[in-house]
C-alpha cells in the first residue's frame, strides 16, 4: 500500500522501507504528553509517529529525524501535506552526529529491527543499515546528549529485546517507569513492548494491551485505543 490512510492525514510510503504497520498505531495512540513541547521522533521512517502526536498536541513543535534519503524525502512530504505543517519538520540525519540546536522534552521511537523475509533485497540491506545505526547503547547514548533534565523516552520494540534495551538504558542513566505488554492475540505471547524512561529511578507501572480476538478480529480495547486516528471500520 503506497499510501496509508488516517482520520485527519494520509502517509505517503511509496519507497520507505518501514511501511506504517500496527507497532506505529500503538505507539501514537498511547503517547498523551500534553506538557511536551520539543518532541524529537528518532528513526521517524514515513513520519507516521510524528503526525499522529501533533494531532493529538496542538502546543508541540515536533522534529522527525531520518537517516535513509528516501524515507526522509517522503516524512518530508507527509510533514508539509499535514494540517500541522507549522509543527512539523523533518530532517535527514544521523541521530548522533547532526548536532541538536536544542533540547527535547520527549524522544519518541519505533526502533528498526530484522523481520526475517520481509521486504524486498534493497528494502531489507537499508533496514540492515537503519538497526546498525540505532543499537539500544547508541539510542540511549545519544538520547542523554539531546534529552532535557525532566525529559522522558517512549519507544515500542519486540518482546524478546527487553533486555538488552533495558540494561542499555540503565548503563545511560535511564529508568523503565512505565511498561505496557502487547499481546498479537487473545491468549497469545507478548509480542511488543511500549517502554517509558525518565533519569528518575522508581516503581514501574506495568499494563497490557491485546491486537486481536482468537478469531482475528480486532478487540475492543484496540478499537478504542485507535479511534482517534483510524479511518475505517477495522472490523468490516
Amino acid at each position: 500500500m503506497s499510501v496509508f490512510h488516517f482520520k485527519h492525514f494520509q502517509i505517503q510510503q511509496a519507497t520507505s522501507a518501514m511501511k506504517v504497520g500496527t507497532d506505529a498505531l500503538v505507539l501514537g495512540a498511547l503517547l498523551s504528553e500534553p506538557n511536551a513541547e520539543e518532541v524529537l521522533d528518532v528513526g521517524s521512517g514515513t513520519g507516521v509517529l510524528s503526525l499522529m502526536f501533533a494531532q493529538r498536541h496542538p502546543l508541540s513543535r515536533i522534529l522527525a529525524l531520518e537517516l535513509d534519503p528516501a524515507a526522509a524525502r517522503e516524512c518530508a512530504l507527509n510533514c508539509r501535506n499535514s494540517p500541522w505543517s507549522n509543527r512539523l519538520a523533518c530532517l535527514e540525519a544521523n541521530f548522533c552526529t547532526w548536532g541538536a540546536p536544542r533540547k527535547f522534552d520527549l524522544i519518541i521511537s519505533n526502533p528498526p529491527y530484522f523481520q526475517t523475509g520481509k521486504g524486498n533485497t534493497d528494502d531489507r540491506m537499508r533496514l540492515a543499515r537503519h538497526v546498525a545505526e540505532l543499537s539500544p547503547e547508541v539510542f540511549f547514548r545519544c538520547s542523554n546528549a539531546v534529552l532535557s533534565a525532566q525529559g522522558k523516552i517512549a519507544l515500542i520494540l519486540p518482546a524478546s529485546d527487553e533486555d538488552l534495551w533495558q540494561e542499555a538504558a540503565r548503563m545511560n542513566g535511564f529508568y523503565c517507569k512505565k511498561q505496557l505488554r502487547v499481546f498479537g492475540k487473545r491468549e497469545g505471547i507478548v509480542k511488543r513492548l511500549v517502554l517509558w524512561f525518565s533519569r528518575r529511578a522508581g516503581d514501574v507501572q506495568c499494563e497490557q494491551l491485546t491486537i486481536r480476538e482468537a478469531d482475528g478480529c480486532y478487540t475492543p480495547e484496540y478499537i478504542e485505543l485507535t479511534k482517534e486516528f483510524h479511518g475505517v471500520d477495522l472490523n468490516t
